[in-house]
């Protein structure tokens, strides 16, 4: 082989090393613990209560009945910093990151007549940005589920502080998608399932690494 080979050869292999260190490391998890609580207010309880609908909680996830003037469900999710090979991570910057949570949540019509039941597990919120948030659940009755649903989405302004490397992003109003109506509906046999009401007012909290 030519010298003028050997120094195309090398050069090659130089610039393919480059390459590689260049290109950027999928986002690691950066968020040492957390949760997530979502509270359903009244006027949702209602509506879903009038069409013989209610949402329990599957552990780890826990339910509180809260009382005021009226009845509302809260909901408290345990972040888990891994979900398979996908990490719970967040871009303080950007806004931008993934939140895995254990556990999930069952639909069920609850009149004596049919009783079915729907679940949502694998629940990740995704922070699209500062203001826009995507709830993703694994959803289903039996296997294969459904992966990946976009259920709900969020582009209420939301409020993020923190104190120290804790963290609260406050605001996240969550509604159903179209989507994730029509999969509750044709799962409990209901129809009208609003997708304006809020269905959850979020709070995450998480402490970074």
């Amino acid at each position: 082989m030519g010298s003028r080979s050997r120094v195309a050869i090398i050069a090659l292999a130089v610039l393919v090393a480059m390459l590689v260190v260049a290109v950027p490391a999928m986002a690691a998890s950066n968020v040492k613990q957390g949760d997530t609580k979502l509270l359903t207010p009244s006027s949702m309880v209602t509506h879903l209560q009038a069409k013989n609908v209610t949402v329990n909680a599957v552990a780890p996830v826990t339910y509180t009945a809260q009382w005021k003037s009226a009845l509302s469900w809260l909901f408290d999710a345990t972040m888990a910093m891994k979900s398979g090979a996908k990490d719970t991570f967040y871009n303080t910057k950007t806004g931008q990151g993934a939140f895995y949570h254990s556990g999930g949540l069952l639909w069920v019509e609850s009149s004596a007549t049919k009783h079915l039941p729907y679940k949502w597990q694998g629940m990740r919120i995704v922070a699209n940005n500062k203001n826009s948030y995507s709830l993703v659940v694994t959803a289903g009755n039996a296997k294969p589920y459904v992966a990946n649903d976009v259920v709900a989405t969020s582009t209420h302004p939301t409020k993020i502080t923190h104190s120290g490397k804790k963290y609260h992003i406050d605001g996240v109003q969550f509604k159903l998608t179209t989507a994730g109506a029509t999969q509750i509906q044709t799962a409990l046999g209901e129809t009208g399932l609003s997708t304006t009401l809020m269905l959850f007012d979020g709070d995450i909290y998480f402490t970074m690494k």
